[in-house]
């Protein structure tokens, strides 16, 4: 994957708000059937204060190490937030569906949960690079760990990573049944693919893409109508949007609206 394909605006509600050394790295060469991309986040708070970090995550389970341990992370119902203090670091790869099964037969098990695994050797040379200043080649020891414990892909797991890309990026997917022609397979294939390496619906999938597209158009764009906003997406009406927004993100279109802008100044 080219780095300049990597949506950095989607997902964070609220980037202005990151510590300064957040960023999304592309999956290295031979983990691009693993891994969508790489997020890194360092921070160093002065004593008292706290950083709420907000995410509306993509549909997909994270694999992380930071300098707690090492975690998968399943799929989320809305956004979720995550209180930083003090100094710390996170290494996390957003899993594409087929890096599923190195982890779990069940992904809707660990919907909304963290889960702990225990790995202390990978724990400790991440530590060791990410205590010499060098977490961004953590990605490659965590890399050659993910590629050795998938080993060959099954071709159930390929078409569960172009559904999974299709719904997740392609703005002409608005139905199961776009999806669903695109893939090439069944509405009832999709919704067995999803189960076995996603934990969430493909229609969860594709809703989850659009109000991560709606949360950075109402951020660029300000000026804009609420309404015009739904209409743009192809939603019925502004309500509609509310609704949906409101969820997902835990407050209105227009509160979002107002807080985008007060970050600003």
């Amino acid at each position: 994957m080219a780095e300049e394909t990597i949506p950095n605006g989607r997902g964070v509600p609220f980037p202005k708000r990151l510590p300064v050394a957040f960023r999304r790295l592309p999956a290295q060469p031979d983990a691009t059937d693993l891994v969508a991309w790489w997020w890194l986040c360092e921070w160093d708070l002065p004593d008292g204060e706290r950083s709420d970090q907000r995410v509306l995550a993509f549909p997909a389970l994270n694999f992380t190490v930071d300098n707690e341990g090492s975690a998968v992370a399943g799929p989320t119902s809305t956004a979720t937030t995550r209180m930083l203090t003090g100094s710390g670091w996170v290494i996390g790869a957003l899993l594409k569906p087929a890096a599923t099964p190195v982890f779990t037969a069940d992904p809707g098990s660990l919907r909304d949960r963290l889960e702990p695994v225990d790995l202390p050797d990978l724990h400790a040379r991440v530590a060791e690079l990410a205590g010499s200043g060098h977490l961004d080649g953590a990605t490659d020891v965590v890399s050659q760990w993910l590629v050795g414990r998938a080993g060959d892909l099954a071709h159930s797991a390929r078409a569960a990573n172009l559904m999974w890309h299709l719904a997740t990026t392609g703005r002409h997917i608005t139905s199961l049944t776009s999806l669903a022609g695109a893939v090439g397979i069944s509405q009832s294939g999709l919704y067995r693919l999803a189960r076995r390496y996603v934990g969430v619906s493909p229609y969860d999938m594709v809703r989850r893409r659009r109000l991560q597209e709606i949360a950075e158009h109402i951020r660029d764009n300000p000026q804009e109508s609420l309404a015009g906003v739904a209409g743009h997406f192809g939603l019925t009406d502004q309500a509609h949007m509310n609704r949906e927004f409101k969820a997902a993100f835990g407050i209105t279109p227009g509160d979002y609206r107002s807080e985008c802008t007060s970050t600003r100044t």
